[in-house]
Formats: C-alpha cells, structure tokens, sequence
C-alpha cells in the first residue's frame, strides 16, 4: 500500500529523528527508487550495519539529508538502527532533494 505524498508531509511534519530530534521530510522519488533498487538486491544496509531486508513505500530524511528512515504501508520506522545513512551521491544532483520532489 502506497503512501500518498500530502500523508507523508503530513508524517514527517509530525515525527523527528529519535536520536537529535532534527526534523524530518519526503524523500524525493528518485531517492525512494534508487535506494528500493539496492535494497532489492540486498546490496542496502542500515545504519547497524544489517542488510535492509524489507522493502519500503517511502523514505522520511533527517535534516541534512545525511539518513533516511523507511516508511511501510504508511508507518515510519523510527527504530535508530533502522535509519540508512546516505552515500555521497545517493541524492543525485546538486539541489535534486531541495527540490520537494515527494514520495
């Protein structure tokens, strides 16, 4: 079941990180998509170092764009250990995760 983008602003304005309570936003699209690909080929860990095995709906980023939480069937997983830190080149060009491309 997919999110739909005006429920996952109003997620995210809601929720923040659980460890430094930096706010939280949409994920762009292509951020979702490229991260649900490694993740397919169980090439995605998550911050504690486990292999991502669920799939996801939606991704909520921190401030900073430096981590993302997964979103499934509508419920952010705030665990800390779940949190995927972001690679360098994870958000694509300059400017593309500003944009407020949603999920």
């Amino acid at each position: 079941m997919a999110i739909e983008v005006r429920d996952l602003q109003r997620l995210a304005e809601l929720l923040a990180d659980p460890t430094d309570h930096r706010p939280l936003r949409p994920a762009p699209t292509s951020l979702v998509e490229h991260l649900g690909a490694l993740q397919a080929k169980g090439a995605l860990r998550s911050i504690d170092g486990n292999r991502v095995e669920a799939g996801f709906d939606a991704l909520l980023l921190r401030e900073g764009d430096d981590r993302a939480f997964p979103v499934r069937d509508g419920v952010a997983d705030l665990l800390p250990g779940s949190a995927i830190e972001l690679q360098p080149g994870d958000l694509g060009a300059p400017g593309e995760a500003a944009a407020g491309e949603g999920a």
